[in-house]
C-alpha cells in the first residue's frame, strides 16, 4: 500500500510539471503564422530605419567634398576601371553595343560614361540624387521603371543595400536577359561569377 502511494505521488508531481509544458507546446503549435513579406525582410545592421538609411545615403551622396572628389580625382580613373571591366564583358558576349544598360547606385555616373565610351550608348544610371544626363533619380530598392525595361545591370554598391534581397530582387524584376552585379552576372535567370581584378 505504501509503495502504491509513493508511485501515485510521483505520478501525480510528474503530471502536474509535464501536462502544463504539453498545453503551451500545443497552443504554440496550433498559432497561425502572421508571417509577412515584411517579416522576412531583414534590415541591414547598423540602421534603426528606412528614413534613418535614406538620409544617411542623402548625406554621403550630397558631401560636396565627396563630390567634388568623384568628379575630379575619381572621374578618369574610375572610368578607364569600368571601361576595361565592360570591354572584357564584351568579349565574353555578356554585353554588346546594342545593350539596354542600367547601371544601379551610380552616384554621379562614372559607370554609365564608361558603358557610353566602349560603344553601349543606351545606358543611364540609377540613384537617390540625380546627375544629368547620365544619373536618374530612384531608390535602388524601389525602381522607378517596368519590369524586363533592361539586358543588362550593373552595380559595384551591393554592399550599401539596406534590404539586399529587395536590391537583388528589383534587378531581376526589371532586367530582362544579362543583369551584372559588381563581379557577378545573371544570363536569363541563371547567375555566373565573373572574375576581375580592377578596382572600383
Amino acid at each position: 500500500m505504501r509503495q502504491s502511494k509513493t508511485i501515485l505521488k510521483y505520478l501525480f508531481v510528474s503530471l502536474s510539471l509535464t501536462l502544463p509544458l504539453i498545453f503551451f507546446i500545443s497552443l504554440q503549435l496550433r498559432k497561425p503564422s502572421l508571417t509577412t513579406e515584411k517579416d522576412l525582410i531583414r534590415i541591414r545592421p547598423g540602421y534603426t530605419s528606412y528614413d534613418y538609411y535614406i538620409q544617411r545615403q542623402l548625406n554621403k551622396t550630397l558631401n560636396p567634398r565627396l563630390r567634388t572628389i568623384w568628379m575630379t580625382r575619381d572621374w578618369d580613373r574610375k572610368i578607364r576601371v569600368f571601361s576595361k571591366f565592360f570591354q572584357d564583358l564584351k568579349r565574353q558576349n555578356l554585353l554588346s553595343n546594342s545593350s539596354k544598360c542600367l547601371c544601379v547606385g551610380a552616384r554621379v555616373g562614372q559607370e554609365v560614361e564608361a558603358l557610353k565610351r566602349v560603344g553601349v550608348n543606351d545606358s543611364v544610371g540609377i540613384d537617390l540624387v540625380p546627375y544629368p544626363p547620365l544619373v536618374v533619380k530612384g531608390d535602388f530598392h524601389h525602381q522607378p521603371f517596368d519590369d524586363e525595361t533592361f539586358d543588362f545591370e550593373f552595380s559595384n554598391v551591393f554592399d550599401h543595400a539596406l534590404y539586399p534581397d529587395k536590391f537583388v530582387g528589383e534587378i531581376e524584376r526589371v532586367g530582362e536577359a544579362i543583369p551584372t552585379i559588381g563581379g557577378g552576372s545573371c544570363t536569363k535567370g541563371r547567375w555566373i561569377r565573373v572574375g576581375y581584378r580592377g578596382r572600383f
